[in-house]
């Protein structure tokens, strides 16, 4: 059943995507305050940038001292990107790699992306990771890295969030630099999202042994959970003299979740809906000159979804980015 609406989500997006891009191509700009926002410094940019992107996922039970956590290794990447208008495009590869575990081969694809239109803010994740190191602390309370290299997990989602003062808050020159916040605002925001997180195992995610350490269940080797829900939060860009800035929003939410995650082979695999939360947090500091300019921006999206049996999947996908921008 996840595969379906996965399938069927990418469609719907590709096509909502299509049709916002011949919308726009046909009317007019949106119209927007020049005294806080200039939406043209330049038509051409380019920029160099380093950045860190990460989907750490936990099996919580009960309380939060009662969890494994698994995560992939640490990736470093760095690169060259440009910009067109409030267009910019970053490319890069790994230049820097840590595991917790010597023998832990993490391999796979990590995008999280965001795109910025004036009042339509669109958070896409896609994250493949094969290889993690799962972390548990013993009875003594001592930590103890697990080496799994037999673990799959696909996360999928895409968060909307409506920018209500599109006019007088830009979010394009907070987290992507190729506009410019002249006086400080803010914004209501309300959105929406839909989420798919799957995780396959060659073994059980939570063996016999490492259940008793956490005060929880064993696990089969898969859980796979499909979210959808409401956000709604503020963000503020706060203007700084010598343009400098600081910026920051954050939307709270509820989530709905579909999971299939049986305890063990003998289980029978059935769907289960639970109440769960969500929160989308970005925080971003920097340096707007006329031509050069500096953006250090951060994001997390926090997901909550019950398993059943007060168990709880916790992923948090996260981006760490360090940009040096040169307009044109």
């Amino acid at each position: 059943m996840n595969q379906v609406i996965l399938k069927l989500l990418i469609e719907v997006l590709f096509i909502l995507i299509l049709f916002s891009e011949k919308s726009y191509s046909q009317t007019a700009v949106l119209p927007y305050d020049s005294n806080y926002i200039d939406r043209q410094p330049s038509k051409y940019g380019v920029r160099i940038y380093s950045s860190m992107k990460q989907n750490t996922f936990y099996f919580v039970n009960q309380k939060w001292s009662d969890r494994i956590e698994f995560q992939p290794a640490q990736k470093i990447a760095a690169g060259i990107g440009f910009s067109y208008k409030s267009f910019a495009l970053d490319l890069g590869f790994a230049v820097y790699r840590h595991s917790l575990s010597p023998d832990q081969q993490t391999k796979g694809f990590n995008f999280i992306g965001t795109l910025y239109r004036g009042r339509n803010n669109i958070d896409i994740t896609f994250e493949i990771n094969n290889g993690f190191s799962a972390t548990v602390k013993d009875s003594s309370g001592a930590t103890k890295n697990i080496t799994r290299n037999d673990v799959d997990a696909l996360n999928f989602g895409v968060n909307y969030n409506y920018l209500f003062n599109y006019k007088k808050l830009s979010m394009n020159a907070a987290y992507s630099g190729t506009q410019i916040q002249k006086k400080s605002a803010g914004s209501p925001l309300l959105g929406v999202f839909v989420g798919d997180m799957n995780v396959v195992s060659g073994d059980s995610l939570i063996s016999h042994d490492v259940a008793s350490e956490i005060n929880a269940a064993p696990r089969g080797d898969q859980a796979n959970v499909f979210s959808f829900g409401i956000t709604g939060g503020y963000a503020y860009t706060l203007v700084l003299p010598h343009r400098f800035y600081l910026s920051a929003y954050a939307t709270p939410g509820i989530s709905f979740s579909l999971s299939q995650s049986p305890r063990d082979s003998s289980d029978f695999y059935k769907n289960t809906i639970h109440l769960g939360g969500k929160l989308i947090a970005h925080a971003s500091a920097g340096y707007a000159g006329k031509k050069f300019y500096v953006l250090l921006p951060v994001g997390i999206d926090v997901n909550i979804v019950g398993l059943g049996n007060k168990d709880f999947l916790v992923y948090t996908p996260t981006k760490l980015k360090l940009v040096f921008g040169y307009r044109i």
